[in-house]
This record gives C-alpha cells, structure tokens and sequence, in this order.
C-alpha cells in the first residue's frame, strides 16, 4: 500500500510542476546564454579621396567608389555578454574597393575616366556593445570601438601601395530572435568608421570615412 501511495505521490509532484513551469520569456532566455555568432552581408559609403598628381598639361585626382550592398561586403561576428546590457564583440569582414580617377586638363576642362583599379579591404574591429533586451524578442543597441584596416591595391599605378591604419567606429542597430527559437535571430546595423590614414597619391593624405549598413543573422549559444 505504502509502495502504491509513493508512486502516486510522485505523480501528483510531477503534475504540479509542469503546472507550475512557465517558459522564460525571451529576454529571459537571452540572459541564458551568454555567447553570439554570426554572419552578415552589406554595403558601404565611401568617403576616400587620393588627393591629386599634376604635370605641365593636367591635374589628376582620384577617388574610391561606393561598395554596393550585397556585392561583395561579407563578414562574422563573434561576442560574449558580460551582463544582459553590456558585451564585448570582435568582428571581421572583407569587401573590394574600386577607385576611379578624373582628369583636369587646362584646355578640355574635367574628364572622368572611370574605374582604373580595384583593391581588396579587410576590416577587423573590437568593440563594445550597450544593449537593451525587450520581452518580445527585440534587442535595440549601440556600438564603439577600434579597427585595423588593410587596404591591398590590385595592379596599383602611380606608387600606390599596400596599405594598414588604425581606426574608430560607432554605430547602432537592433536584432530581433524569433520567439519559438530564441537562440536564432536577425540583425540590422548602420556604423560610421573613420580611419587615421588610407591610400594615397606621392605626397598627399587621406583619412577615410566610410559607413557601413549590414543585416546578417546571429545565433546564441
């Protein structure tokens, strides 16, 4: 009989805890995990000027174009949370640069000759992230950090060469996870990025500027 009732009992004991178990809602669940991954894709402003050569009959100056989103900006994401509103996150990404020249002859006025060299551009960044988990899966945040960027000319003309500079960011963004699977997520992220040197002509500077949108996915672990 003792046996019988203790069986029962461990029944009703279960019974009462499914009951009485609520799922963590999501801002709950991302607490839970401390870890995040992913990927992204996306396109850049390009705010980069080589400055200018000159002889005795033109003046030439050049200047990188606009990465166009989706063709060719691809990159990870890797952070740990050392809170619910505070992270640390490293990232990478590689995309291809086109610089383009326009001519200023003193007697046919300005000229563009168009496209004249392609460079590859690697990004890698350290930054940290304030964020702000919402109950329904939502997570508005900001970004500040450094980066390094190399920036490797192909076929390079004009003493123009393989680049490296150092580099501040901020930015700003949201992910959003899904509410059946609170682990996987979507993210959207706008960040300004300015660098202390880029390439250049002989004798010239350049500081570039760029801004950078991206929408990837992130997965929490």
């Amino acid at each position: 009989m003792s046996g019988r009732w203790s069986v029962s009992g461990w029944k009703c004991l279960l019974l009462a805890s499914a009951i009485g178990w609520v799922a963590p809602t999501s801002a709950e669940a991302q607490r839970l995990r401390r870890f995040e991954a992913g990927f992204f894709l996306g396109g850049m402003s390009v705010d980069h000027d080589l400055g200018t050569v000159s002889n005795l009959f033109f003046t030439t100056s050049g200047q990188a174009n606009d990465v166009s989103f989706g063709t060719g900006l691809l990159g990870a994401r890797f952070s740990f949370d050392f809170s619910p509103n505070l992270a640390a996150e490293a990232s990478y990404y590689r995309t291809e640069q086109t610089f383009s020249y326009t001519v200023e002859d003193r007697e046919a006025a300005n000229l563009d000759i168009g496209d004249q060299f392609d460079a590859t551009l690697q990004n890698v960044s350290g930054n940290l992230v304030a964020q702000f988990p919402l109950e329904i899966g939502l997570v508005p945040y900001g970004t500040i950090g450094f980066a390094w960027v190399q920036t490797d000319p192909k076929n390079p003309i004009d003493g123009l060469d393989k680049e490296s500079s150092n580099g501040f960011n901020l930015g700003g963004g949201f992910k959003y996870f899904l509410p059946g699977a609170t682990w996987v997520g979507a993210r959207f992220e706008v960040r300004y990025q300015l660098l202390s040197q880029g390439l250049a002509f002989a004798g010239a500077s350049a500081e570039p500027r760029n801004t950078e949108v991206t929408i990837g996915a992130a997965f929490r672990f």
